[in-house]
């Protein structure tokens, strides 16, 4: 058989290199083949992929790809197994001590006690109209009663005793104010025993029994300020006249602890009550035999 070897003796004679696998067009096809698909993949991904979606209906094939991202169903169980309960794990809090220093504090309110406030004020020689509506804003409800004292004649200043409760419809107050111009006369003398006699029928009607020294101060005429259960008394003499006093009561929130418990017994934020009547209705009546 022939043989390509070369006989002895001989040499090999040089080969022609061989050309290249790919050539020059070659490698620029695959260059703007890969470029081309860079700049598909960018349009097709921008805006959100509104462009990917708008391809995917036009083609027909967004329901196979909707297919292929739903969450799969969880395998149904069979009759003869039974269903095991889930685990429940329960947050910190249900087990761990409250801690009562931050849960709340005692406030004082006034509360339905509107209209028997007033009656007892009344009662008590502090003239007066009752619990009603206001004539400035029919939303808010007070009683008020004012007495002037004017002199007969003579030089004599003006005495009066001023006093006004402010609140809700439902009875509950929001605040009191008492004002007094008592000079040494008869009548100033007069309506200053008309504010001791406020103030005590104050403290019997809420049952504020350590307001003694409220009491003691409005005697004397001394001021006197003081917050107790998120509730301040202040009883101080105006600065714009003499023998002029005020005394302010209402609820104040500054302690973060009394601002929570107010906002927790607001009832404006309470769910409302169902109607009983309503439900006794629906109740099944037993019928006689």
């Amino acid at each position: 058989m022939p043989s390509d070897s070369p006989q002895p003796g001989q040499k090999w004679q040089d080969q022609p290199p061989r050309p290249p696998r790919f050539g020059g067009g070659g490698v620029f096809v695959v260059v703007f083949l890969s470029i081309a698909a860079c700049i598909g993949l960018v349009v097709l991904l921008a805006n959100e992929r509104q462009n990917l979606k708008a391809m995917t209906r036009w083609l027909g094939v967004d329901h196979y790809l909707a297919a292929l991202h739903e969450a799969p169903r969880p395998p149904q169980p069979l009759k003869s197994q039974r269903n095991l309960s889930p685990t429940v794990i329960l947050p910190d809090h249900f087990i761990r001590e409250p801690d009562i220093g931050v849960v709340g504090v005692f406030v004082r309110e006034m509360r339905d006690l509107g209209p028997a406030f007033c009656a007892a004020f009344d009662s008590s020689g502090i003239n007066n109209e009752g619990w009603k509506a206001s004539q400035v804003d029919r939303s808010t409800f007070e009683c008020l009663s004012e007495d002037l004292v004017r002199p007969i004649g003579g030089d004599e200043p003006t005495a009066s005793f001023f006093f006004i409760a402010k609140g809700q419809p439902d009875g509950e107050i929001n605040s009191i104010r008492m004002k007094l111009i008592a000079p040494d006369t008869d009548a100033g003398r007069a309506s200053h025993d008309k504010l001791v006699n406020a103030v005590s029928t104050l403290i019997h009607e809420t049952g504020w029994s350590d307001l003694a020294q409220l009491l003691d101060s409005t005697r004397k005429l001394s001021d006197y300020t003081t917050i107790r259960f998120g509730m301040s008394y202040k009883f101080t003499k105006e600065f714009t006249g003499e023998d002029r006093y005020n005394l302010i009561i209402l609820p104040i929130n500054k302690d973060p602890l009394v601002k929570r418990a107010r906002e927790y017994f607001d009832r404006s934020n309470w769910l409302p009550v169902p109607s009983l009547s309503g439900q006794m209705m629906r109740l099944p009546r037993a019928t006689a035999s």
